[in-house]
């Protein structure tokens, strides 16, 4: 009975620094919500915080699970963000297929997004702040078939329900989408093709990264409190000063992030 018991439940092992982890990961990424919103925001959507959590959560505990089960490597999370962000483009099409496009899509729009942010922001450096907290990593496998099977269904069901509250979302150009959707499964059968089963040294911190992040997280808190000019920007309501300050950042820790692990050659620690 015990044993069937342990095959029913959602999670496996105790997984404890996982899921400190997977916190971690999610309130970063809360906080960069709010960078854009404001809190001002709060007072006006006070649900909200709720629903993007409902996102941000299994989406970072099946990111999580993924790097523990196949040992992920740094660019390799990057591509998982930008895989993600590609298909979220269907559910919440916002400057994507706004501006100037070519071939359906606004290809600055797209990149910035989904490598930029998804890739870069919302997935290496988020990963290597929860590592900066919990560094221990004992590839375990700690959630169950099952529970990933529930989180990934909610997943889509809450990416559905924030699709139907945008009411004045763009349309998607058909050849914009069949060319997004080609990009995001070439994407996924790289990463399929060079998932890596055997355990590797973990590369450590280093301290322009630990620079970047603690800057990152600082000027993310001081537009998330100060910044509060509100207006609607495409299909989000959002602080215009945040805007011109979050976007310019976001650029330069991505360039700082990636010219670092060029020219120093070292993997960075996710």
């Amino acid at each position: 009975m015990k044993e069937r018991g342990s095959r029913e439940s959602l999670t496996s092992g105790d997984g404890l620094e996982n899921w400190i982890r997977i916190l971690v990961a999610t309130g970063f990424n809360l906080l960069f919500e709010y960078s854009l919103r404001g809190i001002n925001d709060l007072a006006v959507r006070p649900l909200l915080p709720l629903f993007l959590l409902l996102v941000y959560f299994p989406y970072f505990t099946l990111l999580e699970y993924f790097i523990e089960r196949y040992h992920l490597k740094d660019w390799q999370v990057l591509v998982a963000g930008f895989i993600f962000g590609s298909f979220a483009a269907f559910f919440i099409p916002g400057g994507m297929f706004t501006g100037q496009l070519l071939l359906g899509v606004n290809w600055g729009s797209f990149f910035f997004i989904t490598v930029v942010w998804w890739g870069n922001l919302q997935g290496v450096l988020t990963f290597y702040l929860a590592r900066i907290v919990v560094p221990e990593r004992k590839r375990q496998v700690f959630i169950t078939k099952l529970g990933l099977g529930i989180l990934f269904g909610l997943l889509v069901a809450m990416l559905w329900v924030f699709r139907i509250a945008i009411r004045n979302a763009p349309p998607i150009t058909p050849v914009g989408a069949l060319l997004i959707l080609g990009i995001a499964f070439s994407a996924l059968l790289l990463l399929y093709q060079t998932r890596n089963r055997k355990p590797k040294p973990d590369a450590g911190r280093c301290v322009v990264l630990d620079a970047v992040v603690g800057l990152t997280v600082g000027l993310f808190a001081i537009s998330a409190v100060f910044f509060t000019d509100k207006a609607a920007l495409e299909i989000h309501m959002v602080n215009l000063t945040a805007v011109k300050v979050i976007v310019p950042w976001s650029i330069i820790a991505f360039c700082i992030t990636w010219g670092y692990r060029v020219f120093s050659k070292r993997e960075i620690q996710v």
